[in-house]
């Protein structure tokens, strides 16, 4: 592992991109929609009955496509695009792009950042989406639904294959800004979830110091956030769930 390339080697437990996990997130609604759309194209002899019903199912299917349409406009800045760029899509100003989008982007990026919330009673639950948490499981379905559902001549365009994994410098920056808006965010952080943070982190910073370039400096920090994973774990009464 000497003289690896921190920067674009990546490990099969490293975490995808933010680009990849908001393009799968529009594949997934994506897939909702297309779905969803297959059931109003039937009539059978229920044309003259249920109109109401078929009212009711176009419109929560002019939704769904709103939300492909917010997923999307949310992928395009993870990737880099500008407003005047997505407001040129939309046939808007750069001005009316950010003003209808922009809690739609910081709330996604803010549920990347702490995936999980909290409710009054202390119940967790999970904020960011399925294919945040599940992206490998997701893919695979949609991958599996593409091949079921290929028409004669279509072009293969695999979800899976097209997602791309943050590297050992690229996922030690991801963890320690989602660590440090775990505990902007609350008084009193979740232990369990900084201990996890801390956990990942001393594995990429072992990563780091493999590749020969500044070892001392980065085993030093991996042993730092391995005490720091050890004693979080301690006050929830758990074992040291760190990895070497």
């Amino acid at each position: 592992m000497a003289n690896r390339d921190v920067w674009t080697e990546t490990d099969a437990d490293s975490p995808y991109s933010e680009a990849s996990l908001a393009r799968l997130d529009v594949s997934a609604q994506a897939r909702e929609l297309a779905t969803f759309a297959r059931g109003l194209v039937g009539i059978g002899d229920r044309a003259d009955r249920d109109l109401d019903v078929l009212v009711e199912d176009a419109a929560r299917l002019r939704a769904q496509a709103d939300l492909v349409l917010t997923r999307a406009v949310v992928a395009a800045r993870a990737a880099g695009a500008s407003w005047e760029a997505i407001g040129a899509g939309l046939g808007v100003s750069r001005q009316e792009a950010h003003r209808r989008y922009r809690d739609a982007e910081q709330t996604w990026f803010d549920d990347l950042a702490r995936p999980e919330g909290e409710l009054a009673d202390g119940t967790r639950y999970w904020k960011a989406s399925t294919a945040v948490r599940e992206p490998d499981a997701v893919a695979a379905d949609l991958d599996a639904w593409l091949a079921a559902s290929r028409e004669p001549g279509q072009v293969d365009m695999p979800v899976a294959a097209a997602l791309v994994r943050l590297g050992p410098v690229e996922e030690a920056s991801h963890l320690i800004a989602r660590r440090r808006a775990l505990m902007n965010a609350n008084e009193q952080p979740p232990a369990d979830q900084l201990a996890a943070i801390y956990e990942r982190e001393s594995i990429v910073f072992e990563r780091l110091a493999a590749s020969g370039k500044q070892p001392a400096y980065y085993r030093e920090v991996a042993a730092q956030s391995r005490a720091r994973a050890a004693e979080l774990r301690a006050q929830l009464g758990e074992s040291d769930g760190g990895q070497q």
